[in-house]
């Protein structure tokens, strides 16, 4: 089974593969002209008018071929959700269990190119294109919230204010790959636009556990979405980049918390190993507990739409009335 190694920069990576019965490790570089070529085969519905989200532009059926996988030490934490420290705590899904690997990328698909993040879990058997459906979706989710977050925001002040947009990915097939021994055809993997992405990219944990440095935009982002859900619903594990010439926050791979899971990530979640499932876990659904846990105090940018944090006590919507959830 492939083994994963490699850290800093643009790097090989070490992959320990089995060969005729014995284990053998070799050094293969994942900077080829050509390392992959996919096809998409889904795409999250597009609203032109929904500015939270960054789209790749793709459409199912096109083919993108990326230039080269980017080991890249920022990306790092992206994988901190999947430290067993952290995944006890968590629902036993997909999103919070399953480890995946993330690049940095080139991506070329109709006489454009534009950078990417490219994601595949690290166990072959989650390389579904069910689960990264499960990717998608959460990405789609956060930036309609997103959205609705900036047009407030905007109403609100009179003053510029950064936004929040996130990088939804599209799900794409392996159809050709120079690197057979990690990547096989047929593998499934998540790509997603993010025009900052680069070698120097350090991605920033913004509300993961209570823990963060206390940021004001992301932190508010958390708080609206919970607030205009009625508390059904927690963008969670929030981590991205922040444009240094807007202030502007882009968020990667961000996770829905919601008070019901869908099947799909129920079944995903009941596959998991034993050993991957957690046990005494804090936070089974948005609750009190968990809301006040990642969003310890508000900024004036939560007064401007819930003056005396009732999200915090009750499941109160946009309409003012508590536990309808408009």
């Amino acid at each position: 089974s492939p083994g994963w190694g490699g850290s800093g920069g643009r790097e090989a990576i070490k992959v320990s593969f089995r060969i005729m019965g014995s284990f053998s490790s070799c050094l293969q570089t994942l900077e080829n002209e050509r390392a992959l070529v996919l096809t998409v085969v889904h795409v999250a519905p597009v609203d032109k008018e929904n500015t939270g989200a960054i789209s790749t532009g793709y459409a199912v059926g096109d083919k993108v071929v990326l230039a080269a996988l980017q080991t890249v030490r920022g990306l790092e934490p992206l994988t901190w959700r999947y430290k067993e420290r952290v995944r006890k705590e968590w629902p036993a899904t997909y999103k919070f269990q399953v480890s995946r690997r993330s690049w940095a990328s080139s991506a070329v698909s109709g006489g454009r190119t534009q950078r990417c993040l490219v994601q595949i879990a690290s166990s072959p058997d989650q390389r579904t294109q069910e689960n990264c459906q499960i990717d998608v979706a959460d990405a789609s989710d956060v930036a309609t919230y997103a959205h609705r977050f900036n047009v407030h925001q905007r109403q609100a002040s009179d003053d510029r204010v950064p936004s929040v947009t996130v990088c939804v990915p599209v799900v794409c097939q392996v159809t050709e790959s120079d690197l057979p021994a990690i990547i096989p055809t047929g593998t499934h993997c998540t790509v997603a636009a993010c025009p900052l992405m680069d070698r120097d990219t350090i991605v920033t944990k913004f509300v993961t556990d209570g823990c963060d440095d206390y940021q004001e935009v992301p932190q508010a982002f958390f708080h609206y979405a919970a607030f205009s859900s009625g508390g059904k619903e927690f963008a969670c594990d929030l981590q991205g980049l922040v444009d240094d010439n807007s202030d502007n926050v882009i968020l990667l791979d961000p996770v829905m918390l919601r008070a019901s899971m869908p099947l799909a990530e129920i079944v995903s979640g009941a596959v998991l190993p034993t050993k991957s499932q957690p046990k005494g876990k804090s936070f089974k659904g948005p609750s009190q507990h968990c809301f006040n846990e990642l969003h310890p105090h508000c900024g004036d940018m939560c007064r401007s739409f819930d003056p005396q944090r009732r999200t915090a006590t009750n499941r109160l919507g946009m309409c003012g009335i508590p536990t309808c959830g408009l």
